[in-house]
């Protein structure tokens, strides 16, 4: 459970749920950035840098695995944690729903925000949701347009809904 909203109730969920489980090299989460874990900035699909996902930012934990994948985690509200998973670390591309996926742990049930309609648990971000909704309407939509939110945050869901293939209409 969340303890708190801050950095540190974040850092504390990390090092009790994660971080014992996981063969992590670097924890930059003491660091005044996480300048030790990662060199460049994330972007959004579209190719706009991802602010939640930012080198810079202090206000979220990051820790890097032996095998190069590297783990941010965040939140904004005491119901859920992002957790943005960079499967290849610093190597290129860096780009949400290419080599960056989000996965959200939710503390409980949530049947009316667009991230994720259902119970507790840790999903893939926008599960719970149809492929259109996904694709098209999502404030965090998989696709190559501009929207008010993460564009290519709902990505991994929509993999998930299509078999764990990569379809043709998928936003490379």
């Amino acid at each position: 459970m969340l303890e708190s909203t801050t950095r540190q109730g974040v850092k504390d969920f990390a090092d009790k749920y994660l971080i014992p489980y996981m063969k992590v090299e670097i924890d930059c989460s003491g660091d005044a950035n996480n300048n030790r874990c990662t060199s460049v900035d994330r972007k959004t699909i579209i190719g706009k840098i991802d602010t939640w996902n930012s080198k810079t930012r202090t206000d979220v934990v990051t820790f890097k695995t032996k095998d190069n994948m590297l783990f941010s985690l965040f939140t904004t509200t005491p119901v859920h944690i992002v957790i943005a998973v960079d499967i290849n670390g610093d190597k290129a591309p860096n780009t949400i729903g290419k080599d960056i996926f989000w996965v959200g742990v939710f503390f409980q049930n949530n049947n009316n925000h667009y991230y994720r309609k259902g119970s507790s648990g840790v999903y893939l971000w926008g599960s719970g949701n149809t492929r259109e909704y996904l694709m098209r309407t999502s404030q965090d939509a998989c696709k190559k347009e501009d929207t008010i939110g993460i564009e290519g945050g709902s990505c991994a869901a929509v993999i998930l809904l299509d078999g764990w293939k990569i379809s043709k209409e998928y936003p490379w």
